[in-house]
């Protein structure tokens, strides 16, 4: 124990002689991991505001079929857009963004509905857009709540109570308080993927597929080779900056944040692939590997975007780290 105390009395000592990297360890590091936690926190929770007020928007095609549906939706501010799609368009629209959901009136809804026989409706959706989970339950929610409208007053026209066809009333009641609810937000800060793992998930049986064979993966080599040059001038502007070791190790710590904030914040505000996002480093590799993992196809230009923003950016830290290196008080 005395080598040990000693050993600890002797860091401790230098550690307070480097006012930088005291600074760095005291303040930096104690105070900006909670104010970008907090800020972030505070997007998340505006913007999921915001999706709650904001008036649903869908896209529906024949909707002459089913007038009193759409009289119904548009009175729970559901903003319908008429369109004229088949099975195939419907699914491109989805998938190209165009709409995020897209309502089918089959031609026999009328006539079965007319008949008392489930009337056919078709909701095209894409499950794997997480940023659309909210709307996409809403949609439902409403179309479920327009089903058992419907259904009390077929058993009412037959002179029949419609509470006997609800013989059991659930409630939920929920116990949870704000500081345990805030865990299951906090619970989905971190996650890892491997690539390797997945192909031995067996996704296969809940229709779902691993896009990452060998040129996939060889891609996404391509698509971070610009971030090489550019992570190495940052690694070497902090070792012209710095004078120890330990200073190096406590700044590097806070370089790392700086491609992570961008993907972050991507997380929080649903940001997606936009010509001028390819500009920002890092957030133009994760949307170039989101679009690959996907198999969906993005413009070159997207491509030769980010690969020139990032290499010019890394050009500018080369220079800036030349320039470091010339001082004379780097020598001494």
């Amino acid at each position: 124990m005395r080598a040990v105390l000693t050993v600890f009395a002797k860091e401790f000592r230098e550690n307070l002689r480097e006012r930088r990297t005291l600074f760095s360890a005291l303040i930096l590091g104690p105070l900006l991991g909670p104010l970008l936690f907090a800020g972030m926190l505070s997007l998340r929770i505006e913007r999921g505001a915001d999706e709650g007020e904001r008036p649903l928007e869908l896209a529906v095609a024949h909707a002459e079929r089913a007038p009193n549906l759409i009289d119904f939706l548009r009175q729970y501010d559901v903003h319908v857009t008429p369109v004229d799609y088949d099975d195939a368009a419907a699914r491109a629209a989805v998938l190209n963004a165009r709409h995020q959901q897209v309502l089918i009136v089959g031609a026999e809804f009328a006539a079965r509905l007319a008949a008392g026989m489930p009337a056919p409706l078709m909701l095209y959706a894409d499950t794997s857009d997480v940023s659309a989970a909210g709307e996409r339950a809403r949609a439902r929610a409403l179309i479920s709540q327009y089903a058992s409208l419907l259904a009390r007053l077929r058993v009412a026209v037959r002179g029949i109570d419609p509470l006997t066809v609800s013989p059991i009333a659930l409630q939920d009641v929920d116990v949870s308080t704000p500081a345990t609810r805030s865990v299951l937000l906090l619970g989905t800060l971190t996650v890892s993927a491997f690539a390797v793992v997945l192909h031995f998930t067996g996704l296969e049986r809940f229709g779902m597929s691993v896009n990452f064979g060998p040129s996939v993966a060889a891609r996404v080599i391509l698509f971070c080779l610009p971030l090489v040059p550019l992570g190495a001038a940052l690694m070497t502007i902090v070792a012209a900056y710095t004078r120890t070791y330990r200073e190096a190790q406590t700044w590097l710590a806070l370089v790392l944040l700086v491609p992570t904030l961008p993907l972050v914040f991507a997380g929080v505000l649903d940001l997606r692939a936009q010509l001028p996002l390819m500009a920002v480093p890092s957030l133009s590799q994760h949307f170039l590997i989101t679009s690959l993992l996907r198999d969906e196809p993005l413009p070159w230009t997207y491509l030769a975007t980010s690969t020139a923003a990032t290499l010019a950016l890394a050009a500018l830290l080369i220079v800036a780290a030349g320039r470091l290196y010339r001082r004379e008080a780097l020598l001494g």
